[in-house]
């Protein structure tokens, strides 16, 4: 059998057969699939981060417990770790509520009488496990509240750390996977040389000169769909950029990331594929 064109060096030229075009795509569908999730993952992430670093939280006093008032400041200071900012007195807050609604008629004495004490709290500098729920339990002992939203916020705030790394996890199980696809495709193209691949060992070739040109071709399949992935964000980021910029900024950072990932990947594949191709032949 007469051995086909090589490309200087002796490597066979990587081919656009309809098996590889067609595992393109799977890989650039799932890269962009993967990197489109991550990226929205990573820009709530990056939100609530600042949220964390420079929102005030607010904890709520009755005037019916005022005489709590410095045994809670105590306590949150003490046994949550919280700064006190300040303290917002009824009256100050009903001017600010009646100002903030456009309510200038409402006689602030008697708005003032129906509100509560504010106590006004920043995280610490670094804040440990579930320390917005020490706070709330810290307010919650002295009869007053903190604002559920915010404690919403922090909590999501956790959540996503977990969920990062859940990501992570599912990232590496789906680039196997992918790897799995990319060996299939690649795997074909051993088979169909086998004759020319025992010729070169015959000759006397290395191993690694026989297996890079499928390193080669599988490297090429990765690179390509990474590129297709990225191109596949970029239309996904004109079309959000007005209405999510903080979504759009991170999602054009995660390009090169995918064309990478689609490196990496096709030469795993096709590492896969010539894996044990030695015995066999």
């Amino acid at each position: 059998m007469k051995p086909r064109v090589r490309l200087p060096g002796g490597f066979i030229p990587p081919r656009a057969g309809l098996h590889q075009w067609l595992a393109c795509l799977v890989l650039a569908a799932a890269l962009w699939l993967l990197g489109m999730v991550w990226a929205g993952v990573d820009a709530l992430a990056s939100t609530l981060a600042s949220w964390r670093e420079h929102a005030l939280l607010h904890v709520y006093l009755p005037q019916a417990h005022m005489a709590r008032l410095e045994a809670l400041t105590h306590a949150l200071h003490l046994e949550a770790g919280a700064e006190i900012v300040r303290t917002i007195p009824p009256e100050e807050a009903a001017r600010k509520a009646i100002r903030m609604a456009g309510i200038p008629g409402v006689p602030p004495a008697e708005l003032a009488r129906r509100m509560p004490i504010t106590i006004v709290v920043r995280a610490p500098t670094a804040p440990p496990e579930g320390w917005v729920h020490l706070l709330a339990q810290a307010a919650r002992a002295h009869g007053a509240e903190v604002n559920r939203d915010e404690i919403r916020l922090a909590v999501w705030h956790t959540r996503i750390a977990v969920l990062q790394r859940g990501l992570a996890w599912a990232g590496a199980l789906v680039a196997l996977a992918l790897a799995v696809v990319i060996a299939n495709t690649l795997r074909m193209l051993v088979l169909a040389q086998r004759d020319e691949i025992e010729l070169l060992r015959l000759f006397g070739a290395p191993e690694w000169f026989v297996r890079m040109p499928f390193l080669v071709e599988g490297a090429w399949l990765g690179s390509l769909a990474g590129l297709l992935a990225w191109g596949g964000v970029m239309l996904t980021r004109s079309g959000m950029a007005s209405a999510m910029p903080s979504l759009a900024r991170v999602v054009t950072r995660i390009g090169p990331e995918l064309v990478l990932a689609g490196l990496l990947v096709g030469v795993l594949g096709a590492w896969l594929a010539t894996l044990g191709e030695r015995e066999e032949t």
